[in-house]
């Protein structure tokens, strides 16, 4: 671990917080734009998603990371899929260290996304953290 870390907060509640009938494709956390942030990923060199997951999603169900310079177009911050974890486990879920892609070491937007659900679990949550070291 480098001596630069941070974690921004995607969500921080003192009780739980539903995504009513989490779909398969694609979308935004929640479905709620307002759990977008505003990071500086100049000197960051990795990152990870850590989830307090507290009723477990879809059996095949993610969280993922995304960026954006303009909150239209949006990318993975490994450039792939990650990072990203599992919810289909009512538990704190900590992804694996992902390294971050160059194209993404700027000012740029922030938001997690949902994928892989069934369209009817109901997954909860308490915290949704991403780290950045």
């Amino acid at each position: 671990m480098s001596k630069f870390s941070f974690v921004v907060s995607i969500l921080s509640m003192s009780s739980n917080v539903s995504w009513s009938n989490m779909p398969a494709a694609i979308a935004e956390f929640i479905n709620n734009t307002g759990n977008r942030a505003v990071v500086n990923l100049y000197s960051a060199r990795r990152v990870r998603l850590i989830i307090n997951v507290m009723v477990a999603g879809f059996s095949t169900a993610e969280l993922r990371v995304q960026y954006s310079e303009d909150q239209s177009n949006w990318f993975y911050l490994d450039g792939i899929d990650g990072p990203k974890m599992s919810i289909n486990v009512a538990s704190i879920k900590i992804s694996p260290w992902v390294d971050i892609a160059q194209q993404a070491k700027k000012e740029v937007f922030l938001r997690v996304v949902g994928i892989n659900g069934n369209g009817i679990v109901d997954p909860a949550f308490r915290n949704v953290l991403v780290e950045f070291d």
